[in-house]
């Protein structure tokens, strides 16, 4: 199964960690669609809840989303404008 497949299955099942664990591995893997990929982490990190502050491990910071100012060809690219 890829990447993708293995993503949507976990959302589907709702185990966000996982499905924002896979999004993160294409985002940084595959360059079909990064503005995607950031998108469905920021969905996935929306979806955490208090006892997922740190949901990979006591030593890491929770991830930060990608905000539409910091990455203004990524939202171009998400709404289809170029």
């Amino acid at each position: 199964m890829c990447y993708w497949e293995l993503m949507w299955c976990f959302t589907y099942k709702g185990q966000w960690k996982m499905s924002y664990f896979y999004a993160d591995l294409l985002s940084k893997e595959n360059c079909w669609s990064k503005a995607t990929y950031i998108y469905m982490k920021a969905a996935y990190l929306s979806m955490f809840g208090k006892e997922d502050y740190k949901p990979f491990g006591d030593d890491e910071d929770r991830p930060t989303c990608v905000s539409s100012h910091r990455h203004p060809v990524l939202l171009l690219l998400l709404v289809g404008a170029l």
